[in-house]
C-alpha cells in the first residue's frame, strides 16, 4: 500500500471525521480509521464508527499501490496537524507491519490493527429517497437540535423527530424543558417529486450535528430510508445511522394557542443583560427572573449566599397586562441566540406556560419556526 496526498485535501475531513470516533473505552478497533487505497479509481477513502453512526469519506490521491488498513485516528491526526501546509504527504505499509508518514525530512510510522475487524459499511438501498437543499436542511436542524436531551434513559428525546410528507418537512426536538420546531413548505414542483406516504423518523442528534458540520455550501444533501436506518450523501461524505425506534410525544399539547402577552425587544441587548444577571444566580436553578410591565423591564438574579444582580431596560415594546416569570439562564439565551433578526418576539401567557420566541418582524419564506421555553416555577425563586 503506497499513496501521496495533499495535506490541503485530508485535513478539514480528518477534523471532521475525529468527532465520530469514540473514547478509549470503546472497542479497541473502531479508535482507527480505517483507509482504503484504490488504485484503480484514483481514491483515497476514510471510514469511521462508533456502531450508531458510519461515516466514509472520499478524496483524490496518487495512488501507487492499493490497499486497506486501520489506524490509530488520534495519531494520525496529530500527526498530519503538525506537519507544514501545502505538504505532500507520502504514506506507505512496510513488511515490519508499520503505516508509514513521511513529510520532508519528518517521519512516522504507525502499528497497523486488523482492518477485518472493523464494522462493515452497509450498501445503500436506492429504493426509498429524496433530495434536499443542503443549506435549508442545516438551519433546519439548527434550529431544533439544540432542543434534544442527553438523558439515555430517555432516548426518544435524544433525537430529532423528523416527518416527511408530500407537501412539507417538519423536524421537531425536545427535553421536556424547552421546543423547537422547524416547517418547510415544498414548492408545488418539489411536492410532486415526493410520494403521497407521510414518513416518520426519530433521528440520533449526533448523526443530525455530523450531517450539519459536514454541509459547507449550497449544494444537494440526498437521504436514503429503510425501516432502521438513514444514510445521507453529501459531496464525498457518506453517513450511515441507526434510527432512535420508538413513538415520539404529542409535543403539540404543550404548544399554547393563546399567550396574550407580547414583548418585542433588541435581541443583543436583551441577551447581555441576562448575562449580567446570571453571574449571581443560584447555581442550584440557574435562573433569572423577569419583571415585565409597559414601562419597565427588570432582569434580575439572586443567591442567598452571594448577593443579587439587576438590571432594568426601558428600550422595548410591550402589550398585557404585568408578568413576574422565571427563566433557566442557558436556555434562555441559548434560545434567543437562534433568533436570525434584530428584535425578538416573545410572547406570554402566564408565569407557569411555555413562552414562544420568534423572528421580528416574522419571516414570509417557505422555512419558519417555533422556539418554545419552559418557565421555571416562582416557588423556585422565592425559596
Amino acid at each position: 500500500m503506497k499513496f501521496y496526498v495533499q495535506k490541503s485535501d485530508i485535513v478539514e475531513h480528518i477534523q471532521n471525521l475525529i468527532s465520530v470516533v469514540p473514547g478509549k473505552n470503546a472497542l479497541p478497533i473502531l479508535v482507527n480509521y480505517l483507509i482504503k487505497a484504490d488504485e484503480d479509481k484514483g481514491l483515497l477513502t476514510f471510514v469511521v464508527s462508533n456502531l450508531e453512526l458510519i461515516v466514509t469519506c472520499s478524496v483524490e490521491a496518487r495512488i501507487i499501490e492499493g490497499g486497506i488498513t486501520a489506524i490509530n485516528a488520534k495519531h494520525f491526526n496529530d500527526i498530519i496537524n503538525s506537519l507544514p501546509n501545502d505538504t505532500e504527504i507520502a504514506f506507505f505499509t512496510d513488511d515490519n507491519g508499520k503505516f508509514n508518514i513521511v513529510a520532508g525530512h519528518a517521519k512516522f510510522n504507525l502499528i497497523m490493527s486488523q482492518p477485518e475487524f472493523f464494522p462493515a459499511v452497509p450498501p445503500i438501498k436506492e429504493e426509498n429517497k429524496i433530495s434536499l437543499q443542503a443549506d435549508l436542511f442545516k438551519t433546519m436542524v439548527d434550529k431544533t437540535v439544540f432542543a434534544t436531551s442527553t438523558d439515555k434513559s430517555k432516548p426518544v428525546y435524544t433525537g430529532v423527530y423528523w416527518k416527511i410528507t408530500e407537501n412539507k418537512q417538519e423536524m421537531v426536538a425536545t427535553d421536556g424543558k424547552k421546543l423547537a420546531r422547524a416547517i418547510l413548505k415544498l414548492s408545488d414542483a418539489e411536492a410532486s417529486e415526493n410520494d403521497e406516504t407521510q414518513k416518520e423518523y426519530i433521528v440520533p442528534a449526533k448523526t443530525f450535528n455530523f450531517v450539519k458540520k459536514i454541509i459547507v455550501e449550497q449544494d444537494d444533501l440526498t437521504a436514503y430510508f429503510e425501516k432502521t436506518r438513514i444514510a445521507f450523501t453529501y459531496k464525498n461524505y457518506t453517513v450511515f445511522t441507526t434510527l432512535i425506534i420508538s413513538r415520539y410525544p404529542k409535543y403539540e399539547r404543550v404548544i399554547p394557542q393563546d399567550n396574550d402577552k407580547i414583548l418585542i425587544i433588541d435581541k443583543s441587548v436583551f441577551i447581555e443583560a441576562i448575562k449580567r444577571a446570571s453571574l449571581l444566580s443560584s447555581e442550584l436553578f440557574s435562573l433569572v427572573t423577569l419583571d415585565i410591565s409597559k414601562t419597565m423591564l427588570l432582569v434580575s438574579s439572586e443567591d442567598e449566599e452571594e448577593g443579587e444582580a439587576r438590571e432594568q431596560l426601558t428600550d422595548f415594546e410591550y402589550e398585557g397586562e404585568d408578568l413576574r416569570i422565571a427563566f433557566n439562564f442557558r436556555y434562555l439565551t441559548n434560545i434567543l441566540s437562534l433568533i436570525d433578526t434584530q428584535k425578538v418576539k416573545i410572547t406570554f401567557k402566564d408565569n407557569d406556560v411555555p413562552a414562544l420566541f420568534h423572528n421580528y418582524p416574522e419571516d414570509e419564506s417557505n422555512l419558519s419556526f417555533l422556539l418554545l421555553l419552559m418557565p421555571l416555577g416562582l416557588k423556585d425563586v422565592d425559596n
